[in-house]
């Protein structure tokens, strides 16, 4: 029988996969009460917070601006109910947003995500994005 510390890895891979096949990745990995926090960046200066509509909400726009968007692990470490990931992110621009992203412009981040579980489903979420 597998331990939660090992569920817990397996659904932040799975998290992972499902963010590079599918838009609904956060119906198929989060839970509906949970918490997410996206902390300041230069493109959203407020950062972003809220719940399960709030996190669908932004990674729709995300997804319309980057249709071709991937996360790649670069590392991982997971301890009881929590993971966190170190990610490789990258997208194309799918449309011109100002004179410095124009349509076709690659972007790269960096991510690190703090996930919290409960039952193999996410329920507390912590995005921290440098781009590169």
């Amino acid at each position: 029988m597998a331990s939660t510390e090992e569920i817990n890895i397996e659904a932040a891979k799975r998290f992972v996969q499902l963010y590079n096949e599918t838009p609904d990745w956060i119906e198929q990995t989060h839970s509906k009460d949970h918490e997410w926090e996206e902390l300041p960046t230069k493109y959203s200066p407020e950062g972003h917070r809220g719940g399960f509509e709030n996190q669908k909400e932004r990674a729709a726009q995300v997804s319309q601006f980057f249709p071709d968007r991937k996360m790649e692990i670069l590392n991982l470490v997971a301890g009881g109910d929590q993971v966190v990931l170190d990610l490789a992110w990258r997208g194309t621009l799918s449309m011109t947003v100002d004179e410095t992203a124009k349509e076709g412009d690659t972007f790269e981040s960096r991510f690190a995500l703090f996930l919290k579980f409960r039952d193999g489903r996410i329920i507390k979420e912590t995005d921290f994005v440098v781009p590169v």
